[in-house]
């Protein structure tokens, strides 16, 4: 692909989209229905499985079309078996890589189906022919006029209630009258060839011409051609009468004529007799007999050479694709995929012109701007709206604008749908979302007024009505508008009386998706059908609910139900052959489908590919396309369908847990080559069949398998508390998986995978333990190592296997690597809760909020990152528009404020609601060395301190209320307790000091013995409780110094009650006490000290060891749960206190 025409792409042009790869080898499987059933028997249990096979290594899927597998007949009440026929085949054409189209051609021309319309001037001209006044009546009984098509035609009618052999009857009458009139009007000249040709052609041939009526139809087609020598000779054989046509017990003439014709001079004009595999045979009692030697030969040879040319041309189609490249870009995948969804939606999109004009007015590039908000109800359109936004954007405001889309199932950046982003990383409180957009960048994006309170959040963000567009109701007028052109768009109309209803009924819900519903019901009504407003819903989700209703009477209550429920259970939506192959393993599917005649093979059983052909027909107007995980699958294409598909096909417990069971199993491959039992009720038969779904590796030849890696665990996870032994065997404890997904994807997606099973399983689950361990060991990784050496036998479930497979991998790989002999980590357990990761540099400062809910992080990189304790995501990334680190931050008691320092002496302050930056402000003392930053716990002043002066400032603008100059001894540290207004500072001679925050004074010196010796003070703690007042400090010689107060003591009471003596080679640089202030954890190089402050031991209760680095910063939450250190690298870990 052309470097400029990647940069158009990127920029947003929606003009030549380029295609991508195909990523199917779909190919369409054509023959006469009764006499190649050998063959297509052989091709579907032999061949289609090795294609399967070879196609899955290749990164590509197979699918083999065979539309008369499974059915009875070819004659179908609403006379659609021929037109889905020719869908498919154009289907095939337009999706395959290379090969697309197969057929087999013996000496039976097959089914000749009558026209299911037929033109109204021509058929006026049949009718003026016609001398027998009943043929006459029959043909207007059985055709009747459709003013609704454009132009009218004459429509044959369903056959309803009748019975197959009265059918056969009429069909044959209306057949006969038809042939005849077309070959006397075809001889007087008043008929075209082409006319005259659909009343005699076979579905065959039509299927065939079709087919080959393409570029280079070498390429993609091929043939096989069967002549059996003996076989009129042979008809009084009565199955030899299956193998052609016969009629009034004779052979055909007519219909072998126009076979020889088709087969002896179409074909081979136009493919190659490379492409054509001709085969002569002799008659058998059995026809094609299995047991003859000639007859297996036959068969292999046609699998042997369809499998030869099938591998050729998906080869050649390789090498001549042109954006083969594309496959391998995933931006450039996605981007492609986001253009063709605005480019589908822009071409379905008419009015609404003021609603556009207003947006465009609202954009600005010229200066900073906010986000703009587009919002209605579901269904108002808006969504189309974005789409045709930025297609206009460029012509609106100039071809140099770039307009980066994302539909959610300068610069103007369009966002489609929020309502449908996930949760899982806190998406709907918006904290992404940038207030403000540098010039020339334009954000817009579109949600629902009352989902997820998401609209709300975006006005508390974004305090501006107008960045707030709403989406009106459609006019009339426009509906009208809209209607008619998506009618002239299928070449119909409806009646006079019909549009009345139309108006009246759209009147009730003018909105876009309510008037797309009607459009569905209304295309299909015939303008001699009546139609109430009665019988039509007055609301989106009544309408759906009757769509549903008249698919679940069309095919089946459990086909449709299961296959909407499944369609909607799935995690990013099911590619098409994936669905078939999930409704083949669904047993109750296959009971209601089977209940009228039994399997064709009861050795092998799946869901017949004209029924998915029919019910896939229906529902493709509802039904999106995206790309997911490298595939291209189908999602319900409105959240409205969604929700109705949910309550009405999984609204109970046990439905999702089906949909979820089966989905696993197909994705698990578990069914591929293992027979599972059918009970068929009505017949009460018992079958053992093969389901025919295709195997499921962990990786291809150039790819992972992405769709088992990513829908494996979440359906297993879904699928009940018995298939969570099963998610650890499959998934968590089996290497492979673990490896492949960490490869395909990333460890922190697998970590996001183990948290979403933890959340399903209950609390005292036997392995809850082994996957809380896999989890955190993914967030650090190596700790495992420890479990090596255990005996333990409660990890043989998931961990042990895992070790085991993941030591042999390292025995196997080819690759040089270097493997522990010995345990090198610390043993696996304790209170490590997890691991942050995310700033580029240093953790200089770490600050819990009060109600411990976030924590803020100080950073070498210069960014201040905000966290929720919760679900250890990050809300804010904090930037002060400079690069210089970042050495404090403090989070106020209200959770308002956010306030950091960089090492230039600036004051940062962030408000929490928005993660806007408020002021900045320089302190007055910024080339004094920086000591400690606090707001006081009433949330009004910002308390700073140097080595020389305590500085406080006002929280709301920033100004200084005062300054203090401290002692002639350097400060060396400094705390603040969160329920009192003192601070305390340390100093270079190991004293201590306590201050007042309201005037500066000072209200305590602490000066323990030995001063000379004890060093400076390095890190402090201030604590207040109900009774008593105290600090904590350590000094740099190891000294930890507890001193003590009485709340009603007065000035210079404190008093040292405890020293203890860290015997260490580091140097304590954090500290912090709990919050009875009865323990104090003390960092000392890489290791942290637990002190019991109240009893008589003077030794460390505890010492956590196990970090590899020096740890800057300690903090204790308010609540006593967590203990959180930052070390000297970007890591952060966080340990539950027991």
């Amino acid at each position: 692909m052309e470097e400029q025409h990647v940069k158009r792409l990127l920029s947003g042009d929606l003009q030549n989209i380029p295609k991508l790869p195909s990523e199917v080898v779909r190919i369409f499987l054509s023959s006469t229905f009764g006499d190649m059933t050998a063959e297509r028997n052989v091709i579907v249990d032999e061949l289609e499985p090795l294609l399967q096979q070879w196609c899955l290594i290749q990164g590509l899927e197979f699918q083999l079309v065979d539309m008369r597998w499974g059915v009875r007949d070819e004659a179908t009440d609403d006379h659609m078996t021929t037109i889905l026929c020719l869908q498919e085949i154009a289907k095939c054409q337009e999706l395959s890589m290379g090969p697309n189209f197969v057929f087999l051609l013996g000496q039976r021309y097959g089914y000749r189906p009558l026209p299911a319309s037929i033109p109204s001037d021509e058929f006026e001209d049949i009718l003026g022919s016609i001398e027998d006044l009943k043929h006459h009546q029959l043909l207007e009984q059985w055709y009747k006029e459709d003013n609704n098509l454009v132009p009218p035609a004459r429509v044959l009618q369903p056959i309803g209630g009748i019975e197959d052999q009265e059918w056969r009857y009429i069909s044959n009458q209306l057949e006969e009258i038809l042939r005849q009139e077309a070959d006397k009007l075809f001889k007087a000249g008043k008929m075209p060839f082409k006319e005259w040709q659909k009343y005699f052609t076979s579905v065959t041939e039509q299927e065939i011409r079709v087919a080959l009526d393409v570029d280079n139809p070498n390429n993609h087609c091929l043939g096989f051609i069967r002549e059996i020598v003996d076989l009129y000779e042979n008809l009084d054989d009565t199955l030899a009468k299956r193998f052609c046509d016969i009629k009034e017990g004779q052979a055909d003439k007519e219909a072998k004529d126009l076979l020889d014709q088709f087969k002896l001079e179409f074909v081979p004009t136009v493919l190659s007799n490379s492409n054509i595999q001709r085969h002569q045979l002799n008659w058998t009692p059995n026809g094609i007999d299995l047991e003859s030697k000639v007859h297996q030969k036959y068969l292999q040879d046609i699998n042997a050479h369809f499998l030869t040319w099938v591998k050729a041309q998906v080869g050649r189609a390789k090498k001549q694709s042109e954006n083969l490249d594309l496959a391998n870009d995933p931006l450039l995948s996605e981007v492609i995929h986001h253009a063709n969804f605005c480019a589908f939606k822009c071409n379905t999109f008419r009015g609404c012109d003021e609603t556009l004009q207003e947006i465009f007015l609202r954009i600005v590039i010229s200066e900073e701007s906010k986000p703009l908000v587009l919002h209605g109800a579901s269904g108002s359109g808006k969504t189309s709206m974005v789409a045709m936004a930025a297609k206009q954007a460029k012509y609106t405001h100039g071809m140099n604008m770039h307009v980066v889309l994302r539909f959610l199932d300068s610069t103007v950046t369009y966002f489609g749908f929020l309502d449908q982003l996930e949760d899982s990383h806190r998406a709907y409180k918006c904290k992404w979302l940038p207030r403000k957009c540098p010039k020339g960048v334009q954000i817009i994006l579109s949600t629902l007024p009352d989902m997820f309170e998401i609209l709300d959040r975006l006005k508390e963000i974004i305090v501006d009505s107008n960045c707030f567009i709403p989406i009106q109701p459609l006019s009339e007028g426009t509906g009208a508008d809209i209607l008619d052109h998506w009618m002239k768009s299928i070449k119909r109309k409806v009646s006079n009386d019909q549009n009345e209803v139309i108006k009246k009924v759209f009147s009730k819900c003018p909105q876009p998706l309510f008037l797309k519903l009607l459009f569905e019901q209304a295309r299909r009504w015939k303008s001699y059908d009546e139609v109430s407003e009665e019988e039509l819903a007055s609301t989106v989700r009544e309408a759906i609910g009757l769509l549903f209703e008249r698919l679940e009477r069309q095919f089946g209550e459990k086909l449709v139900s299961h296959a909407l429920g499944y369609v909607t259970a799935a995690r990013n939506g099911v590619t098409q052959d994936e669905l078939q192959h999930i409704l083949s393993l669904d047993d109750e599917v296959l009971d209601e489908l089977y209940q009228y005649w039994p399997p064709p093979d009861p050795k092998e059983v799946a869901l017949p590919p004209l029924i998915w052909a029919r019910l896939r027909f229906e529902l493709q107007e509802y039904m999106a396309e995206r790309q997911a995980n490298g595939r291209t699958v189908m999602t319900l294409y409105h959240r409205q369908f969604t929700e109705a598909a949910q309550e009405r096909y999984l609204s109970t417990n046990a439905r999702r847990k089906h949909c979820h069971r089966v989905m696993a199993d197909f994705f698990s491959g578990k069914w591929a080559k293992n027979q599972k039992t059918l009970h068929l009720t009505l017949d009460s038969m018992t079958l053992n069949p093969f389901r025919m779904v295709p195997q499921q590796p962990l990786t291809f030849q150039t790819d992972y398998n992405r769709r088992k890696l990513h829908e494996l665990p979440f359906h297993l996870t879904l699928a009940g508390e018995e298939a969570l032994e099963e998610i650890c065997s499959l998934v968590y404890g089996n290497f492979e998986f673990v490896n492949s997904y960490v490869k395909a994807f990333s460890a922190q997606l697998m970590i996001e995978e183990i948290s979403s099973t933890l959340k399903v399983m209950p609390e005292n689950h036997k392995l809850r333990l082994q996957l809380e361990l896999l989890r955190d060991t993914l967030r650090d990784l190596g700790r495992l190592q420890g479990l090596a050496d255990t005996s333990e036998t409660e990890f043989n479930e998931c961990l042990k296997p895992l070790l085991m497979s993941a030591w042999e991998h390292c025995q196997n790989d080819p690759e040089p690597l270097l493997v522990p002999m010995r345990g090198s980590f610390p043993q696996p357990g304790g209170p490590l809760r997890t691991t942050l990761v995310g700033h580029a540099g240093n953790v200089n400062k770490i600050h819990v909020n009060k109600n411990c809910s976030m924590l803020a992080s100080a950073s070498e990189d210069g960014t201040i990152r905000i966290w929720d304790l919760n679900t250890d995501e990050t809300i804010y990334i904090l930037i002060s528009g400079s690069n210089h680190p970042m050495v404090d931050t403090f989070i106020s008691s209200d959770d308002e404020w956010i306030v950091g320092l960089n090492s230039e002496g600036v004051l940062h302050v962030w408000g929490m609601n928005t993660g806007d930056l408020l002021y900045s402000v320089q302190i007055s003392m910024p080339s004094s060395k920086h000591i400690g930053l606090f707001v006081t716990n009433d949330s009004t002043k910002i308390i700073c301190v140097t080595e020389s002066h305590i500085e406080v400032y006002n929280i709301d603008d920033g100004g200084l209320l005062y300054s203090t100059q401290t002692t002639n001894d350097v400060l060396t540290c400094v705390d603040a307790p969160t329920t009192a207004d003192v601070i305390s500072t340390g100093t270079q001679r190991g004293s201590a000091w306590v201050w007042s925050v309201v005037d500066g004074s000072s209200l305590a010196h602490i000066v323990p013995d030995g001063t000379e010796d004890i060093g400076r003070v390095m890190v402090m703690k201030f604590f207040s409780s109900k009774n008593c007042a105290g600090l904590v400090y350590a000094t740099e010689s190891g000294y930890v110094i507890f001193a003590k107060s009485d709340k009603s003591a007065e000035k210079d009471s404190y008093g040292i009650k405890k020293v203890f003596h860290v015997r260490s080679t580091g140097i304590c640089k954090a500290l912090c006490v709990n919050r009875d202030g009865n323990q104090a954890w003390v960092a000392v190089g890489s290791f942290i000290y637990c002190f019991q402050l109240n009893d008589d031991g003077d030794e460390p209760t505890y010492i956590l060891k196990g970090y590899r680095t020096e740890i800057l910063s300690l903090v204790i939450s308010h609540d006593d749960k967590y203990l959180i250190a930052g070390q000297i690298n970007d890591i952060m870990m966080v340990w539950l206190l027991m």
